[in-house]
């Protein structure tokens, strides 16, 4: 995945560079009407609005997967819930079976024990 990120990400790093390169003639820029412009080169000009638009789509994307998120969460406690039924259901047959006489193994369900193996 790594690989695949640096095979996507190189050509828009070294295209930044080109432009960069190609274009360092000052621009003036104007955030205020009643201030003087300031002079920046247009490839910062360029560069830092390609920037701000990355991170304003990041956060709109990673809004949109709150949904996503909340329900992971609400099955990770699911899991645990039903993990825990299980167990006690497990001990209480392990019980009612050693009152009878009968001696038998069940097997682990603990989720530690699978990721140790």
């Amino acid at each position: 995945m790594a690989l695949l990120r640096w095979i996507l990400a190189l050509p828009l790093i070294v295209g930044a560079v080109l432009f960069a390169l190609a274009h360092p003639t000052p621009v003036p820029v104007t955030w205020n009407p009643f201030e003087p412009a300031i002079d920046l080169p247009l490839y910062f000009v360029a560069l830092s609005f390609f920037g701000v638009g990355f991170i304003l789509g990041a956060f709109i994307s990673w809004l949109g997967m709150g949904k996503v998120r909340k329900e992971r969460r609400q099955q990770r406690k699911q899991i645990k819930k039903l993990e825990k039924d299980i167990h006690a259901a497990n001990e209480k047959m392990m019980e009612t079976l050693s009152k009878h006489g009968t001696r038998t193994s069940l097997p682990n369900t603990d989720q530690d024990s699978d990721e140790a193996a």
